[in-house]
């Protein structure tokens, strides 16, 4: 696992930080932040640290359901999908030091 990409941009505290900042960015968005008015946004921070960390090769177990499958009842157009792709790209580079 030492060459992953998890590993490589900082293992935990890295994902946890993009994690974190992009619902940052969500919440501050007028746009988006309708979205997650019901939502537990501690648990969905954690779950998400789960699934990203695994994703780039990470120890973390993500157990949750298909994306499309999670995300099927909750009206999400594609202005909105736009905008939310975005974000992590962003909070990833300003962790790493390279601006928003």
């Amino acid at each position: 696992m030492s060459d992953s990409l998890y590993n490589k941009y900082g293992g935990s505290p890295a994902v946890a930080a993009i994690v974190h900042g992009f619902y940052i960015r969500i919440q501050e968005d007028s746009g988006l932040s309708s979205y997650f008015e019901d939502v537990d946004m501690t648990g969905l921070i954690a779950h998400q640290t789960n699934f990203i960390g695994k994703a780039l090769g990470g120890p973390e177990v993500y157990e949750g359901k298909d994306l499309k499958v999670a995300h099927a009842d909750r009206g999400i157009d594609d202005d909105a999908f736009s905008a939310r792709s975005r974000s992590p790209c962003r909070c990833a580079r300003s962790s790493w030091g390279r601006g928003a």
